[in-house]
């Protein structure tokens, strides 16, 4: 019953995992318009990112450039035939004129961790 017992928990503690995702190491520098990628961990999916407007407005936030302004709340979707991240791309941001400054946060999903967060000026 015992030898049983054991292997019955070895198997099922094998097959369901433990379901944890660790915080993905990725940082970014910051530029005047711009976040730019310096480093991330392999097999990142822009997918998993989500943007969010914490203060102010923006007119646009732009994936690499690609002119798809990405929405407060919503993932960040590649337009360049990939979505894996890699050191280089970047989010450009365009403050509304209205304002002098605004803050943009990006968040992982699946982990529901904050990555970082920006103020612009």
């Amino acid at each position: 019953t015992v030898a049983i017992a054991a292997t019955v928990y070895v198997y099922v503690s094998g097959m369901l995992g433990t379901g944890q995702t660790s915080t993905p190491n990725i940082s970014f520098t910051k530029g005047n318009e711009r976040i730019t990628v310096s480093r991330a961990d392999s097999n990142l999916d822009w997918n998993d990112f989500e943007v969010n407007y914490v203060t102010g407005e923006f007119d646009s936030v732009e994936f690499n450039g690609d002119g798809t302004n990405i929405a407060a709340g919503y993932e960040v979707v590649a337009t360049d035939g990939t979505d894996m991240v890699v050191a280089g791309d970047y989010i450009i941001i365009a403050l509304n004129s209205s304002v002098t400054s605004a803050t943009l946060s990006l968040r992982h999903t699946p982990t529901n961790s904050l990555i970082g967060t920006w103020t612009f000026t």
